[in-house]
C-alpha cells in the first residue's frame, strides 16, 4: 500500500536543500576537472512507492556529497513521480528516466513496440525529466555477431533521435562492460560507434564482477572502470559522453572487502579513466557503503 504521507515528509526534507549545489568531494576522491556531469543513484520504484527511509537517506546525502542525480523508472507511469521531480529540481537534483527497451529479440525491431517507448520518452520529456536513459537496448546475449544486428539497434536510436529532437531531453543509452573491448560486432547488437551517432551519453556497464575469465578484472575493480572508460573514449564520438555504471552490490566482492574503500575504488577508477560522471546500481537502492565511502554517517534501513 503507498505510504502517502510518509512519502511526503520525504519530499519535504529534500526540499530543504533548495539552491545548494551537489558539488562536494569527498577526501578520499580524486575527481579532475573534467567539466562538471552527472553522478547518479539508481533508485528502485519499490522504495519510492512505499516512503522507504532509503529515499529519504538519498535525498539527504545529495545534499552532503557529489551525488547529484537519480535514476528512476518509468514503467508503469506512476502519479507521484511527478511529485519526486519537481522535488529534485529544486533541489539541483538531475533526472534521469529508465525504460527497459526490449524484453526479448522480437521487440528489437517491432515499431509498435519502438513507438511505445518513445511515447514514454516523450511523457519523460513532457514532465520534467532531464535525460532518458534506454536499457537493454540490444539483443539478448546468445546467437550470432551480424550487421544486421547493429543496424538495427542503430535505426531504433535514430528513430529515437529524430522523434525527441523538438524535446529538451538528453538520450542515454546503456551497453554491456564488455563492448568497449570487442569491437564493431557483437551478438548483442550493441556497439559504441554508430550508438553515438545518435545518444548524448552511453554508459558501459562496467561491473568488475561480470568479466567471467578475466581475473585481473573481476579482482581489481578500479582497474575495470578505469580500463573500460578509457576504452570508450578512445572510440566514442567526442560530441557523445562516457557516463559508466559501477558496482553497488557485492556479487563477487568478499564480505571483509565489501566496505566504502570498494566503491572509491570505482569511483576513482572513472574519473582516472578520464570521465566525470558515474552511476551506480543497487537493485535494492541500498547505498550504506557509498555513504560509508563518501564520509556520510548516517544509513539506510
Amino acid at each position: 500500500m503507498f505510504k502517502m504521507v510518509s512519502f511526503k515528509k520525504i519530499l519535504s526534507a529534500a526540499a530543504i536543500g533548495v539552491g545548494l549545489l551537489n558539488c562536494q568531494v569527498n577526501e578520499g576522491i580524486n575527481r579532475p576537472d573534467y567539466g562538471d556531469d552527472v553522478r547518479a543513484l539508481y533508485v528502485p520504484n519499490n522504495i519510492v512507492y512505499e516512503g522507504s527511509n532509503k529515499l529519504e537517506t538519498i535525498l539527504d546525502n545529495t545534499k552532503l556529497t557529489e551525488i547529484n542525480g537519480l535514476v528512476l523508472d518509468v514503467q508503469p507511469w506512476k502519479g507521484y513521480l511527478n511529485t519526486l521531480l519537481d522535488s529534485c529540481h529544486a533541489s539541483d537534483i538531475y533526472t534521469i528516466a529508465r525504460i527497459h527497451t526490449f524484453h526479448n529479440n522480437k521487440q528489437v525491431a517491432d515499431s509498435s513496440v519502438w513507438k511505445n517507448r518513445v511515447n514514454l520518452a516523450k511523457k519523460a520529456a513532457e514532465n520534467g525529466f532531464d535525460e532518458v536513459q534506454f536499457d537493454y537496448i540490444r539483443y539478448r546475449d546468445s546467437g550470432k555477431r551480424s550487421v544486421e544486428k547493429n543496424n538495427t539497434i542503430n535505426s531504433f536510436l535514430n528513430y529515437v533521435n529524430e522523434e525527441l529532437k523538438d524535446y529538451d531531453i538528453k538520450i542515454s543509452a546503456d551497453i554491456f562492460g564488455r563492448i568497449p573491448f570487442t569491437g564493431l560486432l557483437d551478438r548483442t547488437g550493441q556497439s559504441i560507434t554508430g550508438m553515438d551517432d545518435y545518444a548524448d551519453v552511453i554508459c558501459p556497464m562496467l561491473y568488475h564482477s561480470h568479466f567471467y575469465g578475466n581475473q585481473r578484472f573481476m579482482d581489481n575493480p578500479d582497474i575495470t572502470v578505469k580500463e573500460g572508460v578509457k576504452k570508450s573514449l578512445k572510440i566514442v564520438d567526442e560530441d557523445t559522453k562516457i557516463r559508466p555504471w559501477i558496482q553497488g552490490f557485492g556479487m563477487g566482492v568478499k564480505d571483509e572487502d565489501y566496505n566504502g574503500d570498494y566503491m572509491l575504488k570505482q569511483i576513482n577508477g572513472a574519473y582516472d579513466g578520464g570521465v566525470d560522471g558515474y552511476v551506480i546500481w543497487n537493485i535494492h537502492g541500498n547505498y550504506d557503503i557509498l555513504w560509508e565511502g563518501l564520509g556520510v554517517e548516517n544509513g539506510t534501513d
